[in-house]
């Protein structure tokens, strides 16, 4: 009985929170199209700019990776030395 009555009231408070949360949207409505309005012209300039620095329409992987984040830049790995691995790491010790 005492679990039935803590799902109804976890119930009940997803209940609130979900019609809190479409108030508070439907109270910002304005400020959210707004939004979305600077998102899609946002979204336009950058197809527009593919197209004029291309020589032709950007195929849509191309529209796809300028939308992502810039990829992090890989540095070379120095190669490993047999010699290096006998070495004794006292300073790692020390900072531990």
């Amino acid at each position: 009985m005492l679990a039935l009555l803590c799902t109804l009231a976890f119930a009940l408070a997803a209940l609130i929170a979900v019609a809190a949360i479409l108030a508070t949207m439907h109270g910002r409505g304005a400020q959210i199209a707004a939004l979305w309005a600077e998102y899609r012209s946002l979204r336009a300039d950058r197809e527009f700019l593919v197209q004029i620095t291309s020589h032709g329409p950007a195929p849509a992987r191309t529209q796809a990776i300028i939308a992502a984040m810039p990829a992090a830049r890989r540095h070379g790995q120095r190669a490993f030395r047999p010699g290096e691995a006998a070495r004794p790491s006292r300073h790692l010790r020390a900072a531990a």
